[in-house]
């Protein structure tokens, strides 16, 4: 299994959230920076297994607010998505 590491002292708002994560799974110069976006490479253009861990999560969160939740909410949405097609372990996370 891929891991990757969002550093969450770096993620100040959405913008830097979308740089991070983009530069972590190598979503390429086409990434649309915004939550349509997220999902459609976190569920089509990612290969697992891969595993995001997003490390001082909670400066994040507070930082974000609710756009945090929506995020959070998309991997959720992403990895029961996969489980409900059969692909169990493509993608999963952890918030530390």
């Amino acid at each position: 299994m891929k891991t990757v590491i969002l550093r969450g002292e770096k993620i100040n708002d959405e913008s830097d959230f979308h740089r991070e994560i983009s530069a972590v799974l190598e979503f390429g110069p086409y990434y649309g920076e915004n939550l349509d976006a997220l999902w459609d490479c976190l569920s089509y253009d990612v290969e697992g297994p891969i595993l995001i861990i997003w490390i001082n999560s909670l400066h994040s969160k507070a930082q974000l607010g609710e756009t945090f939740d929506t995020i959070v909410n998309i991997f959720k949405m992403i990895k029961k998505q996969d489980v409900d097609v059969g692909l169990v372990n493509r993608l999963d996370f952890s918030l530390q």
